[in-house]
């Protein structure tokens, strides 16, 4: 009598819990932030030259993307509403009135462009070992000030190195998983006791084709050199 074949059918999804943190990204994310903290730090501080007051995390944002449009607006805006205020209607009058107004601005950005290739030479120093890079939702900014704080870190650990389950299909993959590698320990072990090294490959317990796409063979073979459990 043949028994019905019995398919995985995923149950109500539940909150997305935590199941793997990957320390050496980790530890890699709070060094690259860590480094590249100082050259924030810097711009912020260049910042208060435009007499704007404190830097804020839009601005910052704008400033990593070295997009200096909103900030332009806001201080040509600025000159001419503090021009606007004495009244004077006379273009060469207000064309000298304007004289070096700019200097600020220019210098700016001319330290913003030196701090942004210091903070990709340190991205960049960490580039062979994954794709790493600054985000301003990262740190804390108060009043102009840029920290990164250990409630920074916990961000980056939750976000960026932390694999969750997320789905009723991804626990029943995971069990499956768990399951599997239990099993392959457990053959590995009872093949080096009699004299197989490994699991795979030409001649070991699991054979793999070289057809596309790969197909993997139980060597039946192989039974006859088990004698030991």
């Amino acid at each position: 009598m043949k028994t019905k074949t019995e398919y995985y059918r995923p149950s109500h999804t539940k909150e997305p819990e935590p199941y793997f943190v990957n320390e050496v990204t980790y530890k890699l994310w709070n060094e690259i932030h860590q480094s590249s903290l100082c050259w924030l730090q810097a711009i912020a501080s260049d910042y208060r030259g435009l007499s704007f007051g404190n830097i804020t995390a839009a601005e910052l944002s704008d400033c990593l993307a070295r997009n200096l449009t909103a900030i332009k607006s806001r201080f040509n805006r600025r000159i001419d509403d503090n021009i606007a205020k004495i009244g004077i209607d006379n273009d060469y009058i207000i064309n000298n009135l304007r004289a070096g107004t700019s200097d600020p601005l220019v210098l700016f950005e001319e330290k913003l462009i030196k701090n942004l290739e210091m903070i990709d030479f340190d991205r960049k120093s960490f580039q062979s070992l994954g794709s790493y890079n600054i985000s301003v939702s990262n740190y804390t900014i108060k009043d102009g000030n840029i920290t990164f704080t250990e409630e920074n870190k916990k961000r980056i650990r939750e976000i960026y190195c932390t694999t969750y389950i997320n789905s009723d299909a991804q626990r029943h993959f995971l069990k499956l998983a768990e399951t599997t590698l239990g099993n392959l320990h457990t053959l590995k072990a009872i093949l080096q006791k009699n004299g197989v090294e490994n699991l795979f490959g030409y001649g070991n317990l699991f054979e793999v084709t070289a057809t596309i796409p790969e197909t993997i063979y139980f060597n039946k073979e192989l039974l006859k050199r088990i004698t030991k459990i």
